[in-house]
């Protein structure tokens, strides 16, 4: 009887290890084939930094011999799953303290400091309707500086925590060139297809009373319109890029590239804390961050970034300079120019380098619905999205 028993609890053993090799084999195939267009040296310094045993925010699973107690099951071996949701709940957990560290101090910049500032100096600063106000000079100095904090205290954060090398947190090499020269016409495309689908979410807002205006102020001073311009278009879009798909992405691509895609995208857009961008900014950020995976740069990320900052300025330079007529004209114009270019491209694209953009997403043992429940029923993840929503719905835009 004894030796029965030996024989099915070596059954049991034999039939787990086969689960576990069959999970690792099929997951190292998918990886393999989601990652071959990357640099061969980012595959091998990504998967040394998951390897790390002293790394508690890195996912990679290994057999394990030890015996776990389950309910209704008796004494098991951890399961893949259970070992990337351990990992996942950690890196979430650890996210959501940073992403409410990264509300608290947005609180501060947009709504206490220029108070304290002004009460000390003659800036006069003041925040209202998405842009600071106040004395041109003391306004760019202030916005440029704070943004720049704002970006670089997480990403240090993040750095220091997870111990995540600069060259697998921040790529740069470009492993995918027809990839990388399609991403300008991209953004182009993009840019063109979201203000054509904005429309009927800005009828929504105006219905509800919300002002849809969102220009840009632009200062009078030609000096500081000058280096505005530089800090809106090339200085603040690369900072947001190195922690959105930089820091945020590259951390969550271990759990899967269409989590890892989602989630850092949901993340930019609730920092814009705007209700009127949040679809504009989720729909450009899952383009980008595809062009990015796809690319392996997040040089690519900070270029498709950069032109729709400069394309944003162009707009509120056309609403505010010229005519409502001629501003509305301009703008078609502009938009229909940017789709034949965009779908030119890309259609060149798909032709000529199809299995170029068309790669499939890296996929874990956890499904997208697991992934998905286990990041917002996260205690730190539900509290920054509740202080989140709190500043939005403070800083709303009424038309009264």
């Amino acid at each position: 009887m004894a030796g029965k028993k030996k024989k099915l609890h070596n059954n049991a053993d034999d039939s787990l290890r086969t689960h576990e090799t069959d999970n690792e084999e099929n997951y190292s195939a998918r990886e393999s084939e989601s990652i071959r267009h990357l640099d061969k040296e980012y595959i091998k310094n990504y998967r040394q930094w998951r390897q790390d045993k002293k790394n508690s925010y890195a996912f990679f699973y290994r057999e394990n011999s030890e015996y776990t107690y389950q309910d209704g099951k008796g004494f098991i071996r951890d399961i893949p799953e259970m070992e990337e949701k351990n990992s996942l709940y950690k890196v979430n957990s650890m996210l959501g303290k940073v992403l409410i560290l990264t509300t608290i101090m947005n609180i501060l910049h947009r709504y206490i400091l220029p108070g304290v500032i002004s009460n000390l100096t003659e800036a006069n600063l003041s925040y209202s309707m998405g842009n600071f106000h106040g004395n041109e000079w003391a306004v760019l100095a202030y916005n440029t500086i704070g943004t720049i904090i704002l970006r670089l205290i997480p990403l240090l954060i993040i750095t220091f925590r997870t111990r995540m090398p600069l060259n697998i947190m921040l790529p740069m090499k470009v492993s995918n060139k027809p990839l990388f020269y399609a991403a300008a016409p991209a953004a182009l495309l993009t840019c063109a297809i979201g203000s054509i689908l904005s429309v009927p979410y800005y009828n929504i807002l105006n219905y509800f009373s919300i002002n849809i205006d969102k220009n840009r102020y632009l200062p009078h001073n030609e000096t500081v319109l000058v280096l505005t311009l530089i800090a809106d278009i090339l200085i603040i879009p690369t900072l947001n890029e190195l922690i959105s798909r930089g820091a945020f992405m590259q951390l969550l691509r271990q759990f899967g590239d269409a989590y890892a895609l989602c989630v850092s995208s949901f993340f930019t857009s609730m920092l814009m804390f705007d209700i009127r961008m949040f679809p504009y900014t989720f729909f450009f950020s899952m383009i980008i961050g595809y062009f990015t995976m796809r690319t392996g740069s997040v040089g690519t990320a900070i270029l498709m970034r950069s032109l729709l900052s400069g394309v944003y300025y162009l707009q509120s330079f056309l609403a505010t300079k010229l005519s409502d007529t001629v501003s509305e004209v301009s703008s078609s114009m502009f938009i229909l120019v940017s789709l034949i270019i965009g779908l030119v491209f890309i259609c060149r694209l798909l032709i000529v380098h199809g299995d170029k953009i068309n790669l499939p997403l890296k996929n874990t043992y956890l499904n997208d619905f697991e992934k998905a429940s286990y990041f917002f029923t996260c205690p730190s993840v539900i509290l920054w999205i509740a202080s989140s929503m709190g500043m939005v719905i403070t800083g709303l835009p009424v038309v009264h």
